[in-house]
């Protein structure tokens, strides 16, 4: 769920200039799930997180670049 929402988020960011993701976390465990996915905790609201566009965007084009690569190591 968490993929599908960064790819929705992605794919309208240009039109209303989004800039992060930020998610609430209801609890320690989920604040811990979205740090180990590069989420950020503001330093005002530990329980909420953010995660730039810029960095969702590349995260999202690895699988991509990676067989682009392996594609030229053939």
């Amino acid at each position: 769920m968490l993929l599908d929402a960064l790819h929705r988020s992605l794919a309208h960011a240009e039109q209303i200039a989004a800039m992060a993701v930020v998610v609430d976390a209801k609890d320690e465990n989920a604040a811990s799930f979205y740090r180990h996915y590069g989420f950020v905790p503001l330093q005002t609201q530990p329980s909420r997180l953010f995660i730039a566009m810029r960095l969702v965007a590349r995260l999202l084009a690895w699988p991509a670049n990676l067989a682009r690569c392996i594609n030229l190591a053939i």
